[in-house]
């Protein structure tokens, strides 16, 4: 008798192999997908690629006993004196007595090590400014191609020689202004946004040239009304106000 009332034998079988046919087609295209899948995991290509890493290092001048930084500037007016040894230092034009400020970081401090062939991707300085001209000037800085040391270091004997104006311009590595709007740096008490250093900090990395540090200096000196930046040196010894020298560099 059939299980089910009002159905014959001949239906049952009939609905029973046909599940089984359904069945067996659902497990060959499951086996074919299966099989696919393989072949393109297969052929995918598994060779790894080269990581770009990339770090920063922060080279801050503090405490006032740290090595890690230079500075000084060389005035003018008392040509044979240095000035390496106070809490500020000066960009300043005014004729006969323009002012100039050095600064050096050493990178050899930088952890990990900055190795030779990285890429440098930036590189920031960074001074706090306590004082600015009351007009908008513009900041120069020129990469230092001599030694000069802070208890050392005059107008007379500075490495770019005592001449006004020099080096010229063009020769900058980067500029910023300071001073009264429509300055970048209209106000004191404050970081400048800093000197764009990058080519010079890579040249130094990769051995292309020799690290003496930065000089800064107004672009047009010999003002006839003095016109003055004030920034604090590491001898201040205050962390919030250090210079900086903020690298960017990838292996």
């Amino acid at each position: 008798m059939s299980r089910y009332p009002g159905r014959s034998d001949g239906h049952q079988r009939r609905r029973v192999r046909g599940s089984r046919r359904v069945a067996l087609a659902g497990v060959l295209i499951l086996t074919l997908i299966g099989s696919a899948g393989t072949v393109l995991a297969a052929s995918l290509p598994l060779a790894s690629k080269a990581l770009t890493v990339y770090r920063t290092c922060t080279l801050t001048a503090t405490p006032s006993s740290s090595t890690v930084e230079t500075d000084a500037f060389v005035n003018q007016s008392t040509p044979n004196g240095t000035n390496g040894t106070g809490t500020t230092m000066d960009s300043q034009s005014s004729n006969g007595a323009n002012r100039r400020s050095y600064v050096r970081f050493d990178l050899t401090r930088c952890r990990p090590a900055i190795p030779a062939a990285a890429s440098v991707n930036g590189a920031l300085l960074r001074l706090y400014v306590t004082a600015i001209p009351a007009v908008c000037r513009t900041e120069d800085i020129f990469r230092v191609g001599a030694s000069w040391t802070e208890t050392v270091v005059t107008w007379n004997n500075q490495p770019f020689g005592s001449a006004v104006n020099n080096p010229a311009s063009g020769l900058r590595t980067s500029f910023i202004t300071v001073g009264a709007a429509p300055c970048q740096n209209t106000a004191a008490g404050t970081y400048v946004n800093g000197w764009n250093v990058a080519a010079d900090v890579a040249a130094f990395v990769a051995g292309n040239a020799t690290n003496f540090g930065w000089m800064v200096r107004d672009d047009v000196e010999n003002s006839a009304t003095a016109r003055n930046a004030r920034f604090s040196t590491r001898e201040a010894n205050l962390l919030a106000q250090s210079p900086q020298l903020l690298i960017t560099y990838s292996t």
